[in-house]
């Protein structure tokens, strides 16, 4: 979502009204829709480390400097080989960032 506008305009609405609600919101609702309980506090852990670790993604991708588009442009890097070998290393300390978030803040729920 970082590298395409396309898909940035499609999600991102999205993921700033979804990101910020708070994971125990969820609570009732995965209680009432999930077969088990277990189902329920995983499905609140996910949602509650997922939307840190997604933004931060999403700008570690967007952070990406032009230096680095050109030379995979020259290169002939597309698609899949293009995020693998280039967005993707770039985006991993925002990654991680975002693991420092969203993990350890949700596993005392």
């Amino acid at each position: 979502m970082g590298t395409s506008a396309r898909l940035q305009r499609i999600f991102l609405p999205f993921a700033k009204v979804a990101g910020p609600v708070p994971p125990t919101v969820y609570i009732p609702y995965a209680i009432a829709i999930l077969p088990t309980f277990r189902l329920s506090a995983i499905f609140v852990v996910f949602i509650g480390a997922f939307w840190p670790i997604f933004q931060n993604a999403v700008a570690g991708a967007h952070a990406l400097e032009q230096r680095y588009r050109d030379n995979a442009r020259i290169l002939g890097l597309q698609g899949f080989e293009y995020q693998r070998r280039v967005v993707f290393p770039a985006a991993l300390p925002h990654i991680f960032t975002g693991m420092a978030v969203g993990l350890p803040s949700r596993s005392s729920c």
